[in-house]
């Protein structure tokens, strides 16, 4: 359905074969000796490529934004593969505790960030982070984070929606 989606349907859309057709979408009877269809489902999602620090925004198969970014460092780097968008935090506090890193150690960290779009359950975010802005667009100098400018974390906060999918890929 993947390969079918990317490459039929646009980055993201997603092709579902369903044995029977429509017909099992509405509790009809189903004939089973009929061919099955292909459901589309398409929704507003992100393709941010670590190797060129890019992140493109769609809306269903339309490109609607391309913004610089920065993402994990070589040392933390972003989880390549689909994420899905499941909490959105005006402001929120990093802390570097929550994954067992001592906010007092060296590589420690507690931080407040602005629009933080929660993309994983192991920590990963799309979120401000105006003390990288230099690096956006040329280098991944975050600890895992998808690192923006605050005007484009902003639209992009105000974009995304619970359930849209971001996809990493070419991260360390």
């Amino acid at each position: 359905a993947r390969a079918l989606g990317a490459a039929l349907l646009g980055p993201n859309c997603m092709g579902f074969f369903v044995p029977g057709g429509p017909a099992a979408w509405n509790g009809q009877p189903q004939d089973t000796t009929a061919p099955g269809r292909v459901a589309v489902l398409c929704q507003s999602g992100s393709i941010a490529d670590a190797s060129t620090h890019v992140m493109e925004v769609y809306d269903g198969d339309q490109l609607v934004q391309t913004f610089p970014i920065s993402a994990g460092s070589p040392d933390n780097p972003s989880y390549n593969g689909a994420h899905v968008v499941t909490e959105m935090n005006r402001d929120r506090i990093m802390d570097s505790s929550t994954y067992g890193v001592p906010v007092d150690s060296p590589e420690g960290y507690r931080t407040p960030v602005e629009y933080a779009v929660r993309i994983s359950d192991s920590g990963e975010f799309v979120h401000a982070a105006p003390w990288s802005v230099a690096q956006q667009g040329r280098e991944n100098v975050s600890h895992g984070c998808i690192n923006m400018s605050t005007d484009r974390a902003a639209w992009f906060f105000n974009f995304s929606q619970p359930g849209d999918v971001v996809e990493i890929k070419n991260s360390a």
